[in-house]
């Protein structure tokens, strides 16, 4: 099954117009297209960077490449729509043709999904992890968070607060995620992640403004065991 040209989907629930959010780049136009008589069904899709092993990816769908550019660790997409079923994600070293990871996922017709890249445990390569993304929309005054722990430890867990107040997800191994739980719009707020069950915050995002209506999903990547620089223990905001 081909994939669709990925051009944003219009009039949905919310924007889904593409946007890297960090080290943008382009959708192929090559892409542009495939879609035009496609009449089959659809559903929605976007990608993360959350793998600190490696600095910059060159991601494949289906066997095309599906940015102009390799994306750089922490990068991620806005939802883009493609063709409901099986469709093979491949990636390399970014520039190269040294495949790193090699899985399919299947899109369910009208649902969201995330596909995101993370490093492996039992190597230094990738993987994909991939969730289904529920985005009822959330009640007025409110927004929606969840939390996606790719930390490559074997035996932690982690749990998610709002930085100085409320639990928002606990004890999530890696490779685990969350559900999304609404929380209050709110200005200059930043998010926590803390070992399960701990006092202390382990590492916290960029602050950042709590936008009623949308949705947050706060990653974790990295290891613990690194004291610095790229590798180390990271957690990410992707807003949607």
């Amino acid at each position: 099954m081909k994939l669709l040209n990925l051009l944003p989907k219009k009039n949905r629930f919310m924007s889904m117009g593409l946007a890297l959010l960090a080290s943008a780049t382009l959708l192929s136009s090559c892409l542009k297209n495939d879609s035009e008589d496609y009449q089959g069904p659809v559903a929605g899709i976007s990608f993360m960077h959350a793998a600190a092993i490696q600095p910059s990816v060159t991601l494949l769908v289906d066997g095309r490449a599906i940015f102009n550019s390799a994306i750089q660790y922490g990068a991620s997409s806005q939802y883009l729509t493609a063709g409901a079923g099986n469709h093979l994600v491949q990636t390399y070293v970014g520039g190269t043709t040294q495949k790193l990871s090699e899985a399919t996922v299947s899109l369910a017709e009208g649902k969201y999904h995330t596909v995101f890249l993370a490093h492996k445990l039992e190597n230094d390569s990738l993987t994909t992890v991939m969730t289904t993304d529920n985005i009822t929309a959330p009640a007025a005054g409110k927004a929606k968070v969840r939390f996606v722990q790719l930390s490559p430890d074997a035996t932690q867990e982690y749990d998610l607060h709002l930085q100085g107040g409320a639990k928002l997800a606990d004890s999530r191994a890696y490779k685990e995620s969350s559900d999304f739980v609404e929380i209050d719009a709110a200005t200059k707020k930043k998010f926590a992640v803390r070992l399960a069950g701990a006092t202390q915050d382990a590492v916290e995002t960029a602050e950042l403004d709590i936008v009623a209506g949308r949705f947050y999903t706060v990653v974790l990547s990295g290891k613990a065991s690194v004291a610095s620089g790229t590798g180390a223990l990271k957690a990410s905001v992707v807003a949607q």
